[in-house]
């Protein structure tokens, strides 16, 4: 297995988990170029609440068990890759229950967004 930062036992864990930190913000400001723009805000991508960002750590949860524990072969994304997503989807959805509380809005919130999502598409 091929790590994207040096572990070798000569550096603390402090070190080392400062190591994956940085990786962590480096790995999500790339993203956050890929994803976002001007007119697509990061919680844009929470149409549904805080169960938007749940469903999307589910969906890392899943990935990771296939890749450790069913599949012989990685394609396009590696265990590393996954668990940095998982760690920032994490840190997103405390992010958001901190601006937003911990109350369940998800379905009237996807509601709203969902018809001026619709509404916008319609004047295109």
């Amino acid at each position: 297995m091929i790590w994207l930062i040096n572990m070798t036992p000569t550096k603390t864990y402090i070190e080392k988990y400062n190591d994956v930190l940085e990786l962590l913000k480096s790995s999500k400001y790339k993203k956050n170029n890929d994803y976002n723009s001007k007119q697509i805000s990061r919680f844009d991508y929470c149409l549904f609440g805080k169960f938007s960002l749940i469903d999307k750590i589910w969906m890392k949860v899943l990935r990771l068990l296939n890749l450790t524990m069913f599949s012989d072969k990685i394609y396009n994304e590696s265990i590393q890759d996954t668990l940095l997503d998982l760690a920032n989807y994490s840190i997103d959805l405390y992010i958001y229950i901190g601006e937003n509380g911990d109350k369940d809005e998800g379905k009237n919130r996807g509601d709203i967004k969902k018809r001026k999502y619709l509404d916008a598409i319609a004047k295109n």
